[in-house]
C-alpha cells in the first residue's frame, strides 16, 4: 500500500470513531406538575402553592413560605426541574418545625410531578439512531423528626416508548441521614419519547403535649447521558481500516 493512501484511511477510521461517541441529548415535550405545602395550626388552615417558572427549553417550579404565630414558626420550600443544558432532572422538598408546649400543628411539603415528557433529539444523528442511555440517581435525606413520627418519602419511574417502566420508592421516615445512589441503563433511538415522573412528600406534626423543634428534608437528583451506538457498518469499516493498516505496517518494516 502506498504511503499517502494512509491518510484517507485514518480519516476514515476517525469517522467511523467519532460516530461512535457522538451524542444526543432530551427535550422537554410537555409537563404538569405541582408543589407547595398545606397544613393546621391550632385549627387554622394554611397553605401555599408552587409557581411555574419554566423558561424555553427548561422545566422548573419552586415554592417556599412561612407560617408564624401563637409561638409557631414554620417553613417550607420545594421544587423540580429539568434543564436542557446540563440534561439534569431534580426534586426537593425541606421544612423545619418550632412548636411550643400546647399548640397542635400540621403540616404536609409536596413536589408532585406526574408527567414530564422528554424527547431524544440527535447531535447529527438521523431519527431511528440507535443510542445508549444512562440516568445516575442520587437521593439523600436529613430528617432530624424521624423519631417523633415525622415522614419524609420519595419516587419516580422512567417509562419508554414501549411502555416498560422502571421505578424506584424510598422512604426516610424511620431514618437521620440517608443517602442512595445507583445508575439506570436504557436503550432507545433518536426520536423516541420518553416519561420521568416522581413524587416527594414530608410531613411534620406536634401534638401538644411536648414542644417540637424539628427539620426534614430530601433531594433527588439524577443526571442523563445519551451516546450513540455505532451501526454494524460502522464496526465493519473500523474493522477492515485496522486490517489495512496492519497490513502497511508490516510491507513498511520489509
Amino acid at each position: 500500500m502506498k504511503q499517502h493512501a494512509i491518510k484517507p484511511l485514518l480519516a476514515a477510521l476517525l469517522l467511523a470513531g467519532s460516530c461512535a461517541a457522538q451524542a444526543a441529548h432530551f427535550e422537554v415535550v410537555s409537563y404538569s406538575g405541582f408543589a407547595g405545602y398545606n397544613g393546621t395550626a391550632n385549627e387554622e388552615f394554611f397553605s401555599d402553592e408552587a409557581i411555574d417558572t419554566s423558561q424555553d427549553d427548561d422545566f422548573s417550579f419552586f415554592g417556599a413560605n412561612v407560617y408564624s404565630g401563637n409561638g409557631i414558626d414554620h417553613a417550607y420550600a420545594a421544587d423540580a426541574s429539568f434543564f436542557k443544558a446540563g440534561q439534569n432532572f431534580s426534586m426537593s422538598v425541606s421544612q423545619s418545625l418550632t412548636s411550643p408546649l400546647g399548640s397542635i400543628f400540621s403540616a404536609n411539603t409536596l413536589v408532585s410531578m406526574p408527567s414530564l415528557k422528554l424527547k431524544i433529539v440527535g447531535d447529527g444523528e438521523a431519527i431511528g439512531s440507535n443510542v445508549s442511555i444512562s440516568f445516575a440517581v442520587e437521593s439523600t435525606a436529613i430528617n432530624t423528626y424521624a423519631l417523633n413520627g415525622g415522614t419524609l418519602t420519595m419516587d419516580f419511574a422512567f417509562t419508554g416508548p414501549d411502555d416498560s417502566t422502571t421505578s424506584a420508592l424510598f422512604d426516610f421516615s424511620s431514618e437521620s441521614t440517608r443517602t442512595e445512589s445507583f445508575t439506570l441503563g436504557f436503550t432507545g433511538k433518536v426520536g423516541d419519547e420518553f416519561q420521568l415522573s416522581g413524587n416527594m412528600m414530608s410531613s411534620l406534626n406536634a401534638d401538644g403535649l411536648q414542644a417540637v423543634e424539628a427539620s426534614a428534608s430530601g433531594q433527588l437528583v439524577g443526571n442523563f447521558t445519551i451516546a450513540a451506538v455505532p451501526e454494524p457498518e460502522q464496526y465493519a469499516m473500523l474493522l477492515a481500516g485496522l486490517g489495512l493498516l496492519a497490513v502497511a505496517a508490516r510491507r513498511r518494516n520489509r
